[in-house]
């Protein structure tokens, strides 16, 4: 009878551990894409803090929303593959459409609201052993009530800092 028996315990434990590690492999996954999503909806909140208080189009703007204080168009130091070049600016009306050409004062003066949005092409591939998981990841968007834009009450300066 324990003839019949040898082994049985080293298969239990290959599927009892296989089972183990798929759930902990999980469990890291399902962190790691709470990670990106919460890092970039944080990037667009950053963003639209900044660029209520910028002025228009500021480069600073696209910086601090992927994290860099460097500017240019390299990649974030906290998200891979996230650049300026993902960062969306729009400056809304109080209807909420796009004012368009904001170097007319007519259209400045209509700006009430700044939108940022990451525009991204995300694909949060799961690293779990055995499955193939692609969760595609939506387009994040931030909308802030606008400040100074830049500008403040004494009137318009040529050399904002915005940081």
């Amino acid at each position: 009878m324990n003839q019949g028996q040898r082994g049985t315990t080293t298969i239990e434990f290959a599927v009892v551990a296989a089972a183990f590690f798929l759930l902990v492999f999980g469990i890291i996954e399902i962190g790691r894409a709470f990670f990106y999503f919460n890092t970039l909806t944080e990037a667009t909140r950053r963003g639209a803090r900044v660029a209520v208080i910028c002025p228009i189009s500021d480069a600073s703007i696209s910086q601090a929303a992927v994290f860099n204080a460097i500017a240019g168009d390299l990649p974030s130091e906290i998200l891979t593959g996230l650049t300026a070049g993902d960062v969306t600016i729009e400056y809304l009306d109080e209807d909420g459409a796009d004012v368009g050409d904001t170097s007319v004062l007519a259209n400045y003066a209509n700006i009430e609201f700044v939108r940022v949005a990451v525009n991204t092409n995300f694909t949060l591939d799961l690293l779990i052993p055995g499955l193939n998981i692609s969760l595609p990841l939506p387009q994040y968007a931030t909308v802030f009530l606008r400040e100074s834009l830049g500008v403040p009450r004494e009137g318009a300066v040529d050399d904002v800092q915005c940081t």
